[in-house]
């Protein structure tokens, strides 16, 4: 139990650390959709203008990057959880074919979905394509609001 409240206040230290290096890089979504994404988060080899110029594009669609990962994400939220698993199906035929896997986080109304290239690190084509994938096939079930989503209620409410 001692060695727990040890470690809390490093974690802590840690977290202070990892939030002065992020404000150093102005890449999450900024206010009024104005957003610069450092090249150091686009992957080697890529064309930085042309994923730039894509990222732009998708910041304005609700996706937004992640400093730490780096990585784009987006929830999408729906009326019933078999839409929701119709998403993930979707992506994870698409997936395989492209050789290009996302993490995604299936909750009960949403699905979150994750892309980063892991070699080389950083944020790819493969990414932008497929965010702009994940983008039409849930256009194509029908997203909602986040408060219109289905919730889990507990059993007898309404």
């Amino acid at each position: 139990m001692a060695g727990r409240r040890l470690a809390w206040p490093l974690r802590i230290k840690k977290t202070v650390a990892q939030n002065v290096q992020r404000s150093a890089l102005p890449i999450m979504n900024a206010p009024g959709g104005n957003s610069v994404i450092h090249d150091s988060i686009i992957s080697k080899g890529e064309d930085t203008r042309k994923i730039k110029e894509a990222m732009s594009v998708l910041l304005e669609k609700d996706w937004f990057v992640d400093v730490d990962e780096p990585e784009i994400k987006k929830t999408y939220h729906f009326k019933t959880y078999t839409k929701v698993a119709d998403l993930h199906n979707l992506i994870a035929v698409r997936c395989k074919s492209e050789n290009h896997h996302p993490t995604m986080i299936t909750k009960y109304g949403s699905l979150t979905v994750h892309w980063t290239t892991h070699h080389p690190r950083g944020l790819s084509n493969k990414d932008v394509r497929m965010a702009q994938y994940c983008d039409e096939q849930a256009a194509s079930i029908g997203t909602v609001k986040s408060d219109d989503a289905v919730k889990c209620k507990p059993e007898g409410s309404t």
